[in-house]
């Protein structure tokens, strides 16, 4: 049988292609991450900063992602491929960028807290700072992971027009969402009362029901409370609007 009548499924030219220009593209970004903190890393040497140590910690695993993801989708107007792999590639961005968000933020946080800390211990003006830091930080967190999702669902064509057919419905689909969610919404209007007026703050003594502990976390929906003895006791934050405590 002669081989050169062989058909193939698909053209093997254009995959070896495809395969080389992706690889490629990964390459090139991974070398552009590296020369990115490598640079970093060696102004870092030469004069460190808190803002240096916290980028090279937290934005290296996102930007090791990133970069390669964006070289692959800069190349995708060149190369003949279904329209459900450029949909996959810009959903690989969202994410990678949504995590590279949260990673920058996370950064933020560290550079704050550092430098309101004199000898590990949190000032009481500074523990102010931090207590709403933690609020908007936890609040920022879920607004972008949400808007992420949504991005990438309305990037569907199949779910936006399955999304236009349940808008017809969301008059009551949000009451029902509202009577149900309504303790949580409640919490989270709570917690910005106190990030902002702050009955109780990071790192704040407190006695709650014969329980003696310490603020650990303020999260958007409950705080973390360290026990004397260790242990962690975990409050809705309505407690504190609806409950007496000792601070």
């Amino acid at each position: 049988m002669d081989s050169n009548n062989i058909k193939l499924p698909f053209n093997l030219d254009s995959w070896i292609t495809f395969s080389l220009v992706i690889l490629g593209c990964i390459i090139l970004g991974i070398v552009s991450q590296w020369i990115l903190f490598s640079l970093i890393k060696i102004s870092k040497r030469r004069k460190p900063t808190v803002l240096k140590v916290q980028l090279i910690k937290y934005l290296k695993a996102p930007a090791l992602f990133l970069f390669p993801i964006l070289f692959v989708f800069s190349s995708l107007n060149f190369l003949d491929i279904n329209a459900i792999w450029h949909k996959i590639i810009e959903s690989l961005i969202i994410i990678n960028f949504s995590w590279l968000l949260i990673a920058s933020i996370n950064a933020v946080e560290e550079i704050v807290k550092q430098k309101f800390t004199v000898n590990d211990i949190h000032l009481v003006k500074e523990r102010k700072v931090l207590t709403q830091l933690r609020f908007m930080k936890n609040l920022l967190v879920v607004i972008i992971i949400t808007l992420a999702v949504a991005t990438i669902l309305w990037n569907i064509p199949s779910v936006r027009k399955l999304g236009t057919t349940i808008l017809t419905s969301a008059g009551v689909i949000g009451i029902i969402a509202g009577v149900a969610a309504q303790k949580s919404i409640s919490n989270l209007i709570t917690g910005f009362q106190i990030a902002f007026t702050q009955p109780i703050k990071i790192d704040d003594e407190v006695e709650i029901e014969g329980e003696f502990g310490t603020v650990e976390d303020i999260t958007l929906t409950y705080v973390v409370i360290k026990t004397w003895d260790w242990r962690r006791l975990v409050i809705p934050l309505n407690y504190f609007n609806d409950s007496a405590f000792i601070n």
